[in-house]
């Protein structure tokens, strides 16, 4: 079943860095599945990007400003996900489609789920390119009925420049080691018992 509504063209959907003040123009009372970018440039077209659900996104986006006071750019969102008639409620429906999500973009051999020293259990934060993001968010919607929205990142590295050029500023940064993904490589056998004569 497709999308109940998605953007019909994401190469001219923007993202926005949504903070306290302008958040209201991306209002999601009913909550959804999210994607993050919290930094400021991109690395070869690529960032790390915060996945995750929240019943309410607005309650959300208050409690990520108490550590990105600069805002931080709205990727990708699915919303009014219809509730499983078996009984599962709205927050279970929405782990489920998270899951969904994680286990599509590891199974991407360009996206590296990023390993986190702060959660014991959860690891929510990859690192790959918006499209790769909006290609897993547009088949989740088309999946469980949601309504997506996208948008890409390409700005992002000319918006920091021109703050560069407005100082006096600091500029703070992370590291994130990003390890190569491992490749499977299969190695044929030998077969067992004795070679063959030579005749």
């Amino acid at each position: 079943m497709p999308p109940k509504k998605t953007n019909a063209d994401p190469t001219k959907n923007t993202g926005r860095k949504i903070t306290v003040i302008d958040q209201e123009g991306f209002s999601r009372k009913d909550g959804g599945i999210y994607a993050f970018a919290p930094f400021s440039t991109l690395s070869g077209g690529k960032t790390v990007f915060k996945i995750g659900y929240a019943n309410s996104f607005n309650h959300r986006t208050e409690v990520y400003h108490t550590y990105f006071p600069q805002g931080v750019y709205l990727v990708a969102f699915i919303s009014h996900i219809p509730i499983n008639p078996r009984g599962i409620g709205r927050e279970k429906m929405h782990e489920k489609v998270e899951k969904w999500i994680f286990k599509r973009l590891e199974e991407n051999p360009k996206v590296v789920r990023i390993n986190t020293t702060t959660r014991l259990h959860q690891q929510e934060w990859f690192y790959c390119t918006a499209k790769d993001v909006n290609d897993v968010f547009k088949a989740a919607g088309e999946e469980f009925n949601g309504e997506v929205s996208w948008a890409h990142l390409n700005h992002i590295d000319r918006e920091y420049a021109a703050a560069l050029r407005n100082k006096p500023n600091y500029v703070g940064k992370i590291v994130f080691h990003v390890p190569p993904k491992s490749v499977s490589v299969s190695v044929a056998r030998k077969p067992r018992g004795r070679p063959p004569k030579r005749i």
